[in-house]
């Protein structure tokens, strides 16, 4: 399994395992992203993106609609293939979308990597 690495939400509300959450927590405390950004469907109250879906573009029918802030914000290209080295990682399992920052198999900011929540659909963004 792989490590797990979060930074607290200024907002102190627990979002128990919301990857969106640290993700977006982690960008903005790194000044990679702003608070509420553009594409975000919901946010915590400290403008922290909740929804991984928001993120990225998702899958299939559940692309329609959705902010990927991934693409649109921070200008990075998707992919299917994954690259050499760390990525911006969003991947689905049923249905259920997961994101965070690592390789398929290694989680460097977030909840937990693909390979550890079970998904079947990986978008690589870089």
């Amino acid at each position: 399994m792989s490590e797990k690495r979060e930074i607290p939400c200024k907002c102190k509300s627990p979002k128990d395992n919301n990857c969106a959450h640290y993700l977006s927590n982690w960008l903005i405390e790194n000044g990679k992203l702003s608070s509420n950004p553009k594409g975000s469907t919901a946010t915590c109250s400290e403008g922290r993106v909740v929804r991984a879906k928001d993120l990225a573009s998702g899958f299939g029918k559940n692309a329609v609609g959705f902010g990927n802030i991934f693409k649109n914000e921070m200008g990075l290209s998707m992919s299917h293939n994954p690259p050499k080295g760390n990525c911006f990682i969003y991947c689905e399992r049923g249905g259920r979308g997961h994101v965070y920052y690592g390789t398929k198999d290694n989680c460097v900011a977030g909840t937990g990597s693909g390979k550890d929540f079970g998904a079947q659909y990986y978008q690589y963004y870089t």
